[in-house]
């Protein structure tokens, strides 16, 4: 159950003073897609909770179980490469390659477009933690230099 104050005293003035009484209704909470991360560290224990949309969710769902995934902008599509009679998994944003899973091991790259959406579509992936400062990446807090190569995780 969730309490919201009402912003609407209710006022006595028949005593002469005026106390002011909030009343609060009940809410039921509404259903959030995130996931709740506990950080430990040495200093302090700290809850982080990261809010992941349902379509980068999804995504990185249907790479791992190796299946075809298509929504909006975001496609997830296994390649096969004949010549070595070997596949892997894909996802694309807009029609680029931002995230690989080949023989189990796990390659990201930005292809060049260095975007919220990017960053949001990578951060979905477990063991990747990209954030920006000054306009450069960091990935897992070293700085990503050639983020056009596929970068194993």
């Amino acid at each position: 159950m969730m309490f919201r104050w009402l912003k609407k005293p209710l006022v006595f003035r028949n005593r002469g003073f005026l106390p002011f009484f909030y009343f609060f209704e009940v809410r039921k909470p509404q259903k959030q897609n995130h996931m709740v991360l506990l950080l430990r560290n040495p200093i302090y224990t700290q809850l982080l909770v990261i809010n992941m949309r349902k379509i980068t969710e999804d995504a990185i769902k249907a790479l791992y179980e190796k299946r075809d995934f298509k929504r909006d902008n975001t496609e997830v599509k296994q390649v096969i490469n004949y010549m070595s009679a070997t596949s892997c998994m894909v996802m694309y944003l807009h029609g680029n390659g931002i995230a690989k899973l080949e023989r189990n091991n796990l390659y990201i790259r930005h292809a060049g477009w260095q975007t919220n959406t990017t960053k949001e579509r990578l951060n979905g992936l477990p063991n990747v933690n990209i954030h920006q400062k000054d306009f450069t990446w960091y990935l897992n807090d070293r700085r990503w230099e050639n983020g056009n190569e596929w970068t194993i995780v």
